[in-house]
């Protein structure tokens, strides 16, 4: 549903003070505030927008193009990419002070934060460095040689719950695919791993069901960029070509899911719940004994066109992502992860705004 924020704005602040007033109805938008990226004659600036008032703030005024917002757990802080004269520099903007300290790192990514709040994760040299405030790299590693970090595919992001670090790598052959490596860089692995899927036998002696969790499993084996962690779940945000591999699927096994709709980039929600079992055959095996397991993959979205990065609002209720849409405008839209039916497209009256990573502060 295309949604102007400006007529249901009154509706919505009052569902927030009338407990009387229906407030599940998918008509209303949640509350918040969106940083996005808005195109200018010379670049791009950073603007703040309420989600129910529809009111703007522009906090960027030097010249570049400014892009990659993320707000600070607490919705205090917000760091964002400036790129220009052929440099890249992180800033900060306080939400407090309305002002704006530029970070003298060497950095070749936008960036996360880290679950504390007071460091932050980007890429510099084909590393991963944990900054903070002060400009002060606190920590930074380096993964394995057969490695090569793809620093235009969204910046590490660290989870609340475990403090694994989440990244997107090449290896030798040329496959890129999310890594995760423990907080102490140890324990590097693959997490989203099986190129095998257009092997599998066509031949499963289970119902239906079942057989559908079993090729999202195993078929989680696409092009993935910008992973996120959820605010406090052991899940994922991420865009990929999914689609791709599971229309190759089908066609090997014969076999139609009643869905035609093939658009080869979307988001998708990720539950690493069980995931890490697919990398043993003890793992599989004791998978296979599952009758209750939740699908490790689910799509979020089915527009024709590219998705841009998702981010998660901070209770991890909802995903935002910008989208453009047929005739060309720049959309944000915010979907409700419990059901993906329920979501809202959002346009900004007289800005335009840039396909790309945006941020969600409630």
């Amino acid at each position: 549903m295309h949604v102007n924020i400006t007529l249901i704005g009154i509706l919505a602040v009052a569902c927030l003070v009338f407990s009387t007033i229906a407030c599940n109805d998918d008509n209303l938008l949640p509350p918040g505030t969106l940083a996005v990226s808005v195109e200018n004659p010379k670049g791009s600036d950073i603007y703040l927008i309420d989600i129910l008032t529809q009111s703007q703030t522009k906090i960027t005024e030097r010249p570049g193009t400014h892009s990659d917002p993320v707000f600070s757990p607490d919705g205090k802080n917000l760091l964002y990419l400036t790129r220009n004269n052929g440099q890249s520099l992180l800033n900060l903007y306080s939400l407090d002070t309305n002002t704006t300290t530029e970070l003298q790192f060497t950095t070749t990514s936008a960036a996360s934060w880290g679950p504390d709040g007071k460091t932050f994760l980007f890429f510099c040299d084909n590393k991963i460095c944990l900054g903070n405030s002060k400009a002060e790299i606190v920590s930074q590693w380096a993964p394995e040689e057969f490695l090569e970090i793809i620093d235009t595919m969204g910046p590490p992001s660290k989870s609340a719950k475990s403090g694994d670090i989440v990244f997107v790598a090449k290896n030798a052959k040329d496959e890129i695919d999310i890594y995760v490596v423990n907080q102490d860089w140890k324990n590097l692995r693959r997490i989203l791993y099986n190129r095998t899927s257009k092997y599998m036998s066509p031949l499963q002696n289970v119902d239906a069901e079942t057989l559908e969790k079993r090729l999202d499993a195993r078929r989680i084996t696409g092009n993935e960029s910008y992973p996120v962690w959820a605010p406090e779940e052991n899940k994922l945000l991420m865009i990929s070509d999914y689609d791709h591999y599971k229309k190759i699927s089908q066609d090997l096994i014969s076999k139609s899911l009643g869905d035609n709709e093939i658009n080869f980039t979307d988001i998708y929600l990720v539950d690493l719940t069980y995931a890490h079992l697919f990398t043993t055959y003890e793992g599989k095996k004791e998978l296979r004994e599952k009758t209750d397991w939740p699908p490790i993959l689910t799509k979020l979205t089915r527009d024709q066109t590219v998705e841009g990065p998702p981010t998660w609002s901070s209770d991890g209720l909802w995903s935002a992502n910008t989208f453009t849409n047929e005739s060309g405008e720049t959309l944000v839209k915010l979907i409700l992860l419990s059901d993906a039916n329920t979501y809202h497209e959002i346009s900004v009256p007289d800005l335009i705004l840039k396909n790309g990573a945006i941020a969600w502060s409630n």
